[in-house]
Protein backbone atom coordinates (compact mmCIF):
# COMPACT_ATOMS: atom_id res chain seq x y z
CA UNK A 1 0.00 0.00 0.00
CA UNK A 2 2.75 2.41 0.73
CA UNK A 3 4.70 1.81 -2.42
CA UNK A 4 1.59 2.81 -4.23
CA UNK A 5 0.96 5.88 -2.70
CA UNK A 6 4.74 6.53 -2.95
CA UNK A 7 4.21 5.94 -6.97
CA UNK A 8 1.03 8.43 -6.57
CA UNK A 9 2.93 11.23 -4.90
CA UNK A 10 5.87 10.79 -7.20
CA UNK A 11 3.69 10.99 -10.07
CA UNK A 12 1.59 13.76 -9.32
CA UNK A 13 4.90 15.95 -8.12
CA UNK A 14 6.47 15.21 -11.41
CA UNK A 15 3.48 16.55 -13.16
CA UNK A 16 3.53 19.78 -11.38
CA UNK A 17 7.13 20.38 -12.12
CA UNK A 18 6.45 19.85 -15.82
CA UNK A 19 3.49 22.58 -15.42
CA UNK A 20 5.75 25.35 -13.45
CA UNK A 21 5.32 28.33 -15.77
CA UNK A 22 5.89 31.81 -13.81
CA UNK A 23 2.08 32.85 -14.58
CA UNK A 24 0.65 29.71 -13.23
CA UNK A 25 2.78 29.82 -10.33
CA UNK A 26 1.81 33.36 -9.45
CA UNK A 27 -1.32 32.21 -9.95
CA UNK A 28 -1.50 29.42 -7.89
CA UNK A 29 0.30 31.67 -4.81
CA UNK A 30 -2.86 33.59 -4.61
CA UNK A 31 -4.66 30.42 -4.02
CA UNK A 32 -2.17 28.68 -1.90
CA UNK A 33 -2.35 32.11 0.37
CA UNK A 34 -6.47 31.46 0.87
CA UNK A 35 -5.18 28.72 2.70
CA UNK A 36 -2.85 30.39 5.39
CA UNK A 37 -4.01 30.27 8.91
CA UNK A 38 -4.20 34.45 9.48
CA UNK A 39 -5.82 34.58 6.11
CA UNK A 40 -8.18 31.68 7.23
CA UNK A 41 -8.66 33.03 10.69
CA UNK A 42 -9.93 37.00 9.36
CA UNK A 43 -12.18 34.85 7.05
CA UNK A 44 -13.43 32.90 9.85
CA UNK A 45 -14.12 36.25 12.17
CA UNK A 46 -15.50 38.46 8.93
CA UNK A 47 -17.86 35.39 8.17
CA UNK A 48 -19.05 35.31 11.73
CA UNK A 49 -19.81 39.07 11.68
CA UNK A 50 -21.53 38.39 8.41
CA UNK A 51 -23.82 35.62 9.99
CA UNK A 52 -24.52 37.79 13.17
CA UNK A 53 -25.37 41.00 11.29
CA UNK A 54 -27.60 38.88 8.56
CA UNK A 55 -29.20 36.99 12.18
CA UNK A 56 -27.87 33.49 10.93
CA UNK A 57 -26.11 33.16 14.06
CA UNK A 58 -26.80 29.10 14.26
CA UNK A 59 -24.39 28.91 11.96
CA UNK A 60 -21.20 30.55 14.15
CA UNK A 61 -20.51 28.15 16.49
CA UNK A 62 -19.89 25.21 13.62
CA UNK A 63 -17.92 26.88 11.39
CA UNK A 64 -15.74 27.59 14.58
CA UNK A 65 -16.10 24.35 15.36
CA UNK A 66 -15.12 23.00 11.76
CA UNK A 67 -12.26 25.60 11.39
CA UNK A 68 -10.71 24.94 15.07
CA UNK A 69 -11.22 21.53 15.08
CA UNK A 70 -9.77 20.87 11.88
CA UNK A 71 -6.59 23.11 12.96
CA UNK A 72 -5.78 21.54 16.16
CA UNK A 73 -5.96 17.72 14.42
CA UNK A 74 -3.28 18.75 11.66
CA UNK A 75 -1.07 20.09 14.80
CA UNK A 76 -1.21 17.38 16.34
CA UNK A 77 -1.10 14.36 13.62
CA UNK A 78 2.21 16.82 11.61
CA UNK A 79 3.61 16.28 15.32
CA UNK A 80 2.76 12.88 15.47
CA UNK A 81 3.84 11.50 12.01
CA UNK A 82 6.69 14.00 11.37
CA UNK A 83 6.60 13.30 7.77
CA UNK A 84 9.25 15.79 5.99
CA UNK A 85 8.08 17.80 2.78
CA UNK A 86 8.82 17.15 -0.75
CA UNK A 87 12.24 17.46 -1.59
CA UNK A 88 11.34 18.46 -5.31
CA UNK A 89 12.42 22.45 -6.13
CA UNK A 90 9.41 23.68 -3.75
CA UNK A 91 8.70 27.11 -4.60
CA UNK A 92 9.33 28.45 -0.76
CA UNK A 93 10.41 26.65 2.10
CA UNK A 94 7.86 25.41 4.69
CA UNK A 95 9.25 24.80 8.27
CA UNK A 96 6.32 22.78 9.45
CA UNK A 97 6.01 18.62 8.62
CA UNK A 98 4.29 17.63 5.35
CA UNK A 99 1.05 15.45 6.27
CA UNK A 100 -1.56 16.38 6.28
CA UNK A 101 -1.45 19.10 4.12
CA UNK A 102 -2.91 22.07 6.50
CA UNK A 103 -3.89 24.26 3.22
CA UNK A 104 -6.23 21.42 1.94
CA UNK A 105 -7.66 20.88 5.42
CA UNK A 106 -8.48 24.45 5.83
CA UNK A 107 -10.12 24.42 2.08
CA UNK A 108 -12.30 21.45 3.11
CA UNK A 109 -13.06 22.88 6.70
CA UNK A 110 -14.02 26.28 5.86
CA UNK A 111 -14.56 27.21 2.20
CA UNK A 112 -16.59 23.85 2.66
CA UNK A 113 -18.57 25.31 5.21
CA UNK A 114 -19.33 28.41 3.55
CA UNK A 115 -20.03 25.68 0.31
CA UNK A 116 -22.53 24.51 2.79
CA UNK A 117 -23.96 27.25 4.03
CA UNK A 118 -24.75 28.84 -0.08
CA UNK A 119 -26.35 25.59 -0.77
CA UNK A 120 -28.99 26.15 2.32
CA UNK A 121 -29.21 29.78 1.89
CA UNK A 122 -29.18 30.55 -1.69
CA UNK A 123 -32.22 30.82 -3.04
CA UNK A 124 -31.39 32.36 -6.34
CA UNK A 125 -30.54 29.37 -8.61
CA UNK A 126 -27.88 31.20 -10.47
CA UNK A 127 -26.18 32.45 -7.83
CA UNK A 128 -26.21 29.81 -5.66
CA UNK A 129 -24.52 27.63 -8.73
CA UNK A 130 -21.82 30.26 -9.09
CA UNK A 131 -21.08 30.39 -5.45
CA UNK A 132 -20.68 26.37 -5.40
CA UNK A 133 -18.61 26.86 -7.90
CA UNK A 134 -16.63 29.40 -7.15
CA UNK A 135 -16.34 27.45 -3.53
CA UNK A 136 -15.49 24.14 -4.87
CA UNK A 137 -12.56 25.64 -7.29
CA UNK A 138 -11.07 27.23 -4.39
CA UNK A 139 -11.12 23.82 -2.18
CA UNK A 140 -9.43 22.34 -5.52
CA UNK A 141 -7.15 25.03 -6.84
CA UNK A 142 -5.62 25.28 -2.87
CA UNK A 143 -5.40 21.53 -2.63
CA UNK A 144 -3.62 21.78 -6.30
CA UNK A 145 -1.56 24.53 -5.46
CA UNK A 146 0.49 22.79 -2.71
CA UNK A 147 1.38 19.61 -4.41
CA UNK A 148 2.83 22.11 -7.36
CA UNK A 149 4.53 24.60 -5.19
CA UNK A 150 6.37 21.89 -4.25
CA UNK A 151 5.37 21.71 -0.65
CA UNK A 152 3.33 18.81 -0.42
CA UNK A 153 3.21 15.34 -1.48
CA UNK A 154 -0.16 14.13 -3.01
CA UNK A 155 -1.12 11.99 -0.04
CA UNK A 156 -0.97 14.88 2.00
CA UNK A 157 -3.26 16.96 0.01
CA UNK A 158 -5.77 13.93 0.04
CA UNK A 159 -5.10 13.34 3.78
CA UNK A 160 -5.46 17.02 4.53
CA UNK A 161 -9.09 16.78 2.11
CA UNK A 162 -10.35 14.00 4.07
CA UNK A 163 -9.21 15.39 7.83
CA UNK A 164 -11.23 18.90 7.03
CA UNK A 165 -14.19 16.45 5.68
CA UNK A 166 -14.52 15.08 8.68
CA UNK A 167 -14.57 18.61 10.61
CA UNK A 168 -17.20 20.16 8.06
CA UNK A 169 -18.87 16.98 9.03
CA UNK A 170 -19.06 17.71 12.63
CA UNK A 171 -19.55 21.72 11.74
CA UNK A 172 -23.10 20.62 9.41
CA UNK A 173 -24.25 18.01 12.48
CA UNK A 174 -23.59 21.00 14.94
CA UNK A 175 -25.60 23.38 12.48
CA UNK A 176 -28.64 20.55 12.65
CA UNK A 177 -27.99 20.01 16.35
CA UNK A 178 -30.70 20.91 18.85
CA UNK A 179 -28.06 21.98 20.96
CA UNK A 180 -26.49 24.40 19.17
CA UNK A 181 -30.03 26.06 18.72
CA UNK A 182 -30.48 26.21 22.47
CA UNK A 183 -26.74 27.40 22.80
CA UNK A 184 -27.18 30.05 20.30
CA UNK A 185 -30.83 30.93 21.69
CA UNK A 186 -28.76 31.91 25.31
CA UNK A 187 -26.25 34.10 23.92
CA UNK A 188 -28.76 36.30 22.01
CA UNK A 189 -31.27 36.47 24.59
CA UNK A 190 -31.35 40.50 26.16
Amino acid sequence: MLTLIHYFDAQFINLALSMRAPWLTGFLLVFTMLGKSYVAVFITVVVSALFWRFKKTSYIIPLWLSVGGSAVCVYILKLLITRPRPTAIPVYIEDSFSFPSGHATVAVALYGFLLYFCVKNIANKLWRWISITALFLVIFLLGFSRIYLGVHYFSDVIGGFLLGGIWLGVGIWFVKSDKNAKFIDILCKK
